[in-house]
């Protein structure tokens, strides 16, 4: 996940990027230090994210390695979703009608 802050001081998450324009910017895309305040506002889940983008720039500088790491993560998040829904629909009582 990348934060981006427009303009107007808005914080953006990479479903709300134009992806466009991190092609203007260097081939690594750079994560921008918060202040204070911006840390204060975030959510929970962006103030994690922030975190591990954080991580990941400088555990994984290569940009090829950083991305196969990631998509294992996202297979490993699908995974648990799959499980989960699967556990959800032996454990919930179904409705009747």
């Amino acid at each position: 996940m990348i934060l981006k802050h427009t303009r107007s001081g808005e914080i953006k998450v990479n479903s709300q990027i134009d992806f466009s324009d991190l092609q203007e910017e260097s081939s690594i895309p750079q994560v921008k230090e918060l202040t204070v305040q911006e840390l204060i506002v975030l959510k929970n889940w962006e103030l994690a994210n922030y975190i591990a983008d954080k991580a990941y720039t400088q555990l994984i500088t290569k940009l090829e390695e950083r991305h196969e790491f990631m998509n294992y993560l996202k297979e490993l998040y699908e995974l648990q979703v799959t499980e989960y829904e699967k556990i959800e629909r032996e454990v919930l009582p179904k409705k009747s009608f």
